[in-house]
C-alpha cells in the first residue's frame, strides 16, 4: 500500500426524514501501489441489513459502519467494514465559521462536543434553543449581524470561500450541516480522527480510520469538469455525468472505476451515486501522504473545519 489508507470511501449525504437512505450514497475504492480502484458504489438503503429507509435508521446505519461495528454487504456478496487503515470523506460540512461561533471555542473538537447545546448565546433572538436546522441557521443570523467584524448575514467559513461553498447555516447547507454533525460526527467522534483538525501531522494507520470533509463540486471544478448542470433526468444532464466520470480517470492519475459502477453513477439522475465517487476520489488524494492531509493553512481555522477537494 502507498499512502495513508489503503480503502477509502465517499458519502453523498442525504438528510431528508423520510429519503435519508435513499439519497445517502456510498462508493468504495481499493488502494494498493498501483492507485486507486472504485468497485461498488450504492445508496445506505440498499448497503446495510434492514433496509434503512428514513433519517434516523439511515444515519444510524452510517454511524455503526464508520465506527466499525457494521458490514456493508454488497449485492455480490463481499462485506466491507471501516478499520484502521480506512479514510471517509463525507459531504456535508463539519462546523461553523468564526463569524458566528465567536472566541468561545478552542479548537474544533471543543465546538463539536458541545454542539448544538453548547452555543454561545445570540443577543435579541427570539429563539431559545438550537434544535433543528431552522433554528440552527435562525442562530446563526443573530450571531453574523452583531458580529460588528463582519457583514454577512449567511457567513461563509474559510475553507467555503476558497472552494465556492455554500454557507454551512444558510438556506442550502443547513440541514446537511445539522443532522451531519449531530448524528454523525458527534456519534462517532471517539471512534475515528477527523482530519486535519485531529491529525496534527500524526498520520500513522493505526490512528485511523480519518474521516474527513469532501465537497464533490469543488473537486469536479478543480479538475475542469461539470460543478454543476449534472443534476436532472435530461440527456444533457446524463452526458455531464458521463463525462464527469471519463474525466475523473484522465485527470486522477492510476484512477479505475469499474464498469458497474459507471453505469450506477450515470444512470442516477440526482447526481448523488457520482457525488460520492468523487468523494472517494477526493479522499484517496488526501490521504497519499502526511502533506497531502496537511491542511492549506492560509484558508484554515482549526474551529472550523476543512474541505479537501
Amino acid at each position: 500500500m502507498t499512502g495513508l489508507a489503503s480503502t477509502v470511501y465517499g458519502v453523498d449525504f442525504g438528510a431528508g426524514e423520510r429519503n435519508a437512505g435513499r439519497k445517502t450514497w456510498i462508493a468504495r475504492g481499493a488502494v494498493d501501489d498501483g492507485g486507486v480502484r472504485v468497485t461498488h458504489c450504492e445508496t445506505v438503503e440498499s448497503a446495510f441489513d434492514g433496509d434503512p429507509k428514513r433519517r434516523n435508521e439511515a444515519l444510524a446505519a452510517l454511524v455503526g459502519f464508520l465506527s466499525g461495528e457494521g458490514a456493508w454487504e454488497t449485492g455480490d456478496g463481499d462485506k466491507y467494514r471501516v478499520e484502521d487503515d480506512t479514510a471517509v470523506g463525507l459531504d456535508f460540512p463539519f462546523g461553523l465559521p468564526a463569524a458566528v461561533l465567536g472566541d468561545e471555542f478552542e479548537n474544533w473538537r471543543a465546538f463539536v462536543e458541545v454542539f448544538p447545546d453548547g452555543l454561545p448565546p445570540a443577543d435579541d433572538w427570539d429563539g431559545n434553543v438550537v434544535d433543528d436546522p431552522r433554528s440552527l441557521s435562525a442562530w446563526g443570523s443573530h450571531r453574523a449581524r452583531e458580529n460588528d467584524e463582519t457583514d454577512c448575514v449567511h457567513c461563509k467559513r474559510e475553507t467555503d470561500a476558497t472552494v465556492g461553498a455554500q454557507p454551512p447555516y444558510g438556506i442550502v447547507g443547513k440541514y446537511i450541516t445539522y443532522h451531519g454533525i449531530v448524528s454523525v460526527l458527534s456519534e462517532v467522534r471517539d471512534a475515528v480522527t477527523v482530519a486535519p483538525m485531529e491529525t496534527d501531522g500524526h498520520t500513522a494507520p493505526e490512528d485511523g480510520p480519518f474521516v474527513l470533509e469532501a465537497y464533490p463540486a469543488g473537486t469536479l471544478g478543480r479538475l475542469g469538469l461539470y460543478r454543476t448542470g449534472y443534476k436532472g433526468t435530461g440527456e444533457t444532464e446524463g452526458r455531464r455525468r458521463e463525462r464527469n466520470l471519463c474525466g475523473l480517470e484522465q485527470s486522477v492519475d492510476a484512477l479505475e472505476i469499474e464498469r458497474s459502477v459507471v453505469e450506477t453513477a450515470t444512470g442516477n439522475p440526482g447526481g448523488d451515486a457520482l457525488d460520492a465517487v468523487v468523494a472517494a476520489v477526493a479522499t484517496y488524494e488526501a490521504t497519499r501522504s502526511a502533506d497531502t492531509l496537511a491542511p492549506d493553512e492560509a484558508h484554515y481555522d482549526d474551529r472550523e473545519g476543512y474541505i479537501y477537494v
